[in-house]
């Protein structure tokens, strides 16, 4: 099995790209701190994401934004300008998450309060199975305010 889990920050803005045949893939570099003190180093990680999910998550993958990633990892060989052979590590994103706070935010600023799901016609009117009186919201915060069946 070849899975590598690392948490690094984007280099540069993510890059979409389309092959011959319409697949469409994300492609971006991404620094990885490795070590502590003076050893602390950084490792340059070649980020490749495909397919729908590549497309939804490109305008996301911004430089500076922190992320954790999993994937399948290789090392690659490339011609250098100047005729010598290099290598980079490569990762295939099998998953990506944002973690952190967007590039550019500024500490300190307040940030607006998440906006609440609005509830639908059928979430707490009537006898229909669901806590509390008609037009009554059911309280929340707690345990008792889950369903009891499970899906699952």
């Amino acid at each position: 099995m070849n899975v590598w889990t690392f948490t690094a920050r984007v280099g540069a803005d993510g890059e979409l790209k389309s092959t011959q045949n319409g697949d469409q893939l994300l492609s971006f570099r991404a620094a990885n701190t490795v070590g502590f003190g003076d050893k602390k180093t950084t490792l340059w990680v070649d980020c490749t994401m495909w397919g729908k999910r590549a497309v939804s998550v490109a305008p996301y993958i911004v430089k500076g934004q922190q992320v954790a990633v999993t994937g399948e990892v290789t090392l690659r060989e490339f011609q250098k300008k100047d005729g010598t052979t290099g290598t980079v590590l490569a990762v295939r994103v099998a998953e990506l998450e944002l973690v952190g706070s967007k590039p550019g935010d500024q500490q300190g600023q307040p940030k607006p309060p998440p906006q609440q799901p609005k509830p639908s016609n059928g979430g707490y009117g009537g006898n229909n199975g669901n806590r509390g009186y008609a037009g009554q919201k059911p309280q929340s915060g707690g345990y008792d305010d889950m369903d009891d069946a499970i899906p699952f």
